[in-house]
């Protein structure tokens, strides 16, 4: 009971004994503090309750100085909870900047995938004329990646162009196999320059290429993409 009690508890206590105390005395001599003028009065009240109030006044002193030990205690308190706060939220911010990142890298891997996925895969097999006289052949693209839309098929060597096909093929679908318009014919070197321009889906500009010889007539190649980095 005793042991949660303060200094004011304690002053109420220590003031009624005192008072009881006083009072005890005043009862005992009442024949003489009967016969007390006023002032004889004032002063043996003053003389008595000062100490009782010079007293309250430590006490006083003693509760606020408790009290400003709490309120330092508080503060520490709150300071501590403020700070793990502080704390909680940079790790928040550290996760949140993490997922940010981790679903950029994601967009940025499913946006690159999606654009791979768009690019053409082109092979070309030189279909034979059966003509024994002349060495050469129809073009034949084969396409296995994204569409291509456009395309530009060029043949060149040394001596010159020696196939253009243009507007041949306006659009190659995935999986889509087409001939050009055209027949590729070699020199007497029999090395040529085989060109594929066409664009994707998105517009951007692709292109392939690969040398030929009579050789590779009835053969199915793949192109070498040239535009990538």
């Amino acid at each position: 009971m005793f042991r949660n009690w303060g200094y004011g508890h304690w002053g109420l206590l220590a003031s009624c004994c005192y008072v009881a105390v006083v009072s005890s005395i005043v009862s005992w001599r009442w024949e003489a503090f009967k016969l007390l003028e006023p002032n004889a009065w004032g002063d043996f009240l003053a003389g008595a309750f000062g100490p009782l109030a010079l007293a309250w006044v430590v006490l006083g002193f003693f509760q606020q100085g408790r009290e400003l030990k709490n309120s330092v205690e508080t503060l520490k308190l709150q300071a501590e909870e403020l700070a793990n706060s502080v704390k909680q939220q940079q790790e928040l911010v550290a996760v949140s900047r993490e997922a940010i990142a981790f679903e950029i890298d994601k967009y940025n891997s499913e946006n690159e995938k999606s654009s791979q996925s768009m690019i053409p895969s082109l092979e070309i097999k030189i279909v034979g004329t059966g003509n024994s006289l002349a060495i050469g052949g129809t073009p034949e693209i084969v396409n296995s990646g994204g569409d291509a839309y456009d395309l530009e098929i060029n043949g060149y060597s040394k001596q010159g162009s020696v196939g253009v096909f243009r507007n041949g093929i306006s659009v190659l679908r995935s999986g889509e196999t087409k001939r050009a318009d055209s027949i590729l014919e070699f020199n007497s070197n029999g090395l040529v320059d085989f060109t594929v321009f066409c664009r994707d889906r998105s517009g951007t500009q692709h292109c392939f290429s690969r040398k030929l010889t009579a050789l590779n007539i009835g053969q199915q190649l793949r192109l070498q993409r040239t535009d990538s980095s």
